[in-house]
């Protein structure tokens, strides 16, 4: 769309290659390359990166990836990664580094949501009828299913909740016993309606689809566990795209970074329209989740990311990365994450920002990611 074809000036020339004075020419005009109009906000952009830049520096992070979304439109109006590189004076003698920095890592890399999939999780059980706002649940610590014991991460437990103080608390016992009433079928076709383990195709190269064990061969300690973020993975922009038809109503929402596509003297060769992709679970159960993660952003876990005269809803993730085997789950290196809207009755902007290996005293992804998403959102 961009690089248009060069043009060509065809002459006749004898065996020297010198142009013949009375041969004919043929002049093959270029013919321009088109406009693109992006959805990226500069103004957006320009905030992001520079907080994601802090937020690496204060964190002593990996790397720091972070976007904005209309949720109701999914336009994305900002995505950046940092550390990141002047494009106008590429590091080429530093290859590998170069190639690390190139990534949109929103995009290409996978991992586990952690305790932000509860959003995912709740809002399946209350949009099927398993879980109603009134529901109770009891945290002693941990689940065993058959001889696989399954822990909250408050092993003394949270004894007794409602679903607003489990959600708030990200309370892994009261996550696995949503999945179980729901049922394995209908809680994986929930899973898959949001838009997990397929590409979003907003535009990005290079997208990844994420993980889901199948179906047909899920044990009940395996849901247990999907149910609060594990033994799932998923794309920063597929979690984000899922937050958003959590609040916004209950759709979909096709995510995208371009907006149009028009040619020199303006004639519109392609227009992106928001788009529907499916309806994912009802307004009512929508509005219900808006109060709950407004509560969470108050009350719960995810309570430093407030903006002054705004409400605001969100919630945390704290996730494990693996050795590089693979296999075994690291105890020292994890992923913090904080997705963020306001306001709460009518979501107009969304903020993830996730943090790959923060070197922290105290973990704890409000902190660390909240204030971050806060800042942004001011």
């Amino acid at each position: 769309y961009l690089a248009g074809v060069a043009g060509r000036l065809v002459i006749e020339v004898d065996r020297k290659n010198n142009p013949l004075s009375y041969g004919e020419e043929n002049c093959i005009p270029p013919v321009e390359g088109y406009n693109m109009t992006l959805t990226a906000d500069s103004v957006i952009q320009s905030y992001l990166e520079k907080y994601l830049k802090q937020c690496y520096e204060l964190n002593r992070a990996s790397t720091v990836s972070g976007l904005v979304m209309d949720p109701n439109t999914g336009e994305i109006l900002a995505i950046s990664t940092y550390p990141a590189f002047d494009l106008n004076s590429p590091p080429r003698d530093m290859v590998k580094e170069l190639m690390s920095m190139s990534r949109a890592r929103i995009v290409t890399d996978t991992y586990e949501a952690g305790t932000m999939f509860d959003a995912i999780t709740t809002a399946a059980a209350l949009d099927s009828g398993a879980t109603t706002s009134d529901s109770g649940f009891n945290c002693t610590g941990s689940r065993v299913f058959r001889l696989e014991k399954v822990r909250c991460w408050n092993t003394a437990g949270h004894g007794n909740e409602t679903l607003s103080e489990a959600l708030g608390n990200s309370c892994n016992v009261a996550m696995m016993d949503m999945p179980i009433a729901t049922g394995v079928n209908k809680f994986y076709d929930y899973i898959y309606s949001f838009g997990f383990n397929e590409k979003t195709n907003c535009g990005m190269p290079s997208e990844d689809t994420g993980e889901v064990i199948h179906r047909k061969y899920i044990r009940e300690s395996d849901l247990a566990k999907i149910a609060f973020g594990e033994n799932i993975t998923t794309t920063a922009i597929q979690m984000a795209n899922a937050f958003c038809a959590i609040i916004n109503g209950g759709t979909l929402m096709q995510p995208y970074v371009v907006d149009q596509i028009t040619a020199t003297d303006g004639t519109v060769i392609l227009n992106n329209d928001p788009t529907i992709l499916r309806r994912v679970i009802s307004s009512a159960t929508s509005q219900t989740m808006r109060g709950l993660l407004e509560t969470a952003a108050k009350k719960g876990n995810a309570n430093n990311g407030q903006v002054v005269n705004y409400s605001m809803g969100g919630i945390t993730g704290v996730s494990r990365k693996f050795e590089e085997d693979g296999v075994t789950p690291s105890r020292t290196r994890v992923i913090a994450s904080y997705m963020g809207f306001l306001p709460v009755n009518d979501p107009q902007l969304v903020c993830l920002i996730l943090i790959e290996e923060p070197q922290v005293p105290y973990m704890e992804a409000s902190s660390i990611g909240g204030y971050w998403v806060s800042k942004i959102f001011s």
